[in-house]
């Protein structure tokens, strides 16, 4: 059995006054847990990020835009945790976001994660998910993509990475695909197409969080040769990264008070708005 919390004695919430009673911070942090994943939760924390800038309202939030976020993963997830965590705070932890992978798009796409493919007992364990609708549909604020983790070469991949996004699109909300040194997004690349390259460029604006610039690189998810300079793209000579031009997106339109965090005794979490059409591009 875990340790109780001292504050409010395992019960998840502290009376505050005689009518009215607050999440306790311990509470708060196990729903953020459980909506981000322990991996970022426990993450170490940077102060601030170019994902998200503290104001009322915020100074930056591209939560609300299409983003390809280059760099390590373990550069990318404090950036993750920072705007995650104050997503949480606006949205009173009604904030849902998914992480996936190329292959587990794939899989999906095939029915591999489907009712029918699994047995009865296992039904009733984890998530089905008989779609790309089921698993990055409109019930989640933000997806998140991972590309460079498909084994193999499959003809449909880069079609089924399209379906994903433009699922997406159609909801009006937004996707953060993640391109590491190791898996760039480019001729080569397993989830790569022209008509791909294409559809992503106008739309989605990139971000390079990469810290560990002298980190050993062992290609992965990539077959044949290295990149090729594309019409429209920048090829950063340094990490040989496809920089796609910014875009201009529309301006955040709600804030929250930036004193706001967990287990402040100001705390007074208040739910968000669902991103509009007019948020992404």
């Amino acid at each position: 059995m875990g340790k109780v919390c001292p504050k409010c004695n395992g019960v998840g919430s502290v009376k505050v006054s005689p009518d009215l009673w607050r999440r306790c911070q311990c509470s708060w942090a196990r729903v953020f847990t459980s909506r981000v994943g322990a991996e970022i939760a426990t993450s170490l924390s940077v102060r601030e990020s170019p994902l998200y800038e503290l104001g009322d309202p915020p100074g930056v939030d591209l939560t609300r835009s299409n983003l390809i976020l280059k760099g390590w993963w373990s550069d990318i997830v404090p950036h993750l945790k920072f705007a995650l965590y104050f997503k949480n705070v606006e949205y009173d932890l009604h904030y849902y976001m998914r992480i996936v992978t190329d292959e587990r798009l794939l899989q999906v796409w095939f029915g591999n994660e489907g009712y029918k493919s699994k047995d009865r007992k296992t039904r009733e364990e984890v998530p089905t998910f008989n779609s790309l609708q089921d698993l990055v549909g409109s019930d989640q604020n933000l997806v998140i993509i991972r590309l460079g983790f498909l084994g193999y070469k499959n003809a449909a991949a880069p079609g089924i990475f399209k379906e994903a996004l433009m699922i997406r699109q159609a909801a009006a909300l937004p996707t953060w695909i993640v391109e590491t040194p190791d898996s760039i997004f480019g001729v080569g690349h397993r989830a790569y197409s022209e008509d791909v390259a294409d559809y992503i460029r106008p739309r989605f604006q990139a971000i390079n969080l990469t810290v560990d610039r002298d980190r050993p690189i062992v290609p992965r998810g990539v077959d044949g040769a290295g990149l090729e300079e594309d019409e429209g793209m920048a090829v950063d000579e340094h990490q040989r990264t496809v920089v796609m031009p910014l875009e201009q997106f529309p301006a955040p339109r709600q804030g929250f008070d930036p004193g706001l965090a967990m287990g402040s005794s100001k705390y007074k979490g208040r739910k968000g708005k669902r991103n509009t059409k007019d948020d992404i591009a």
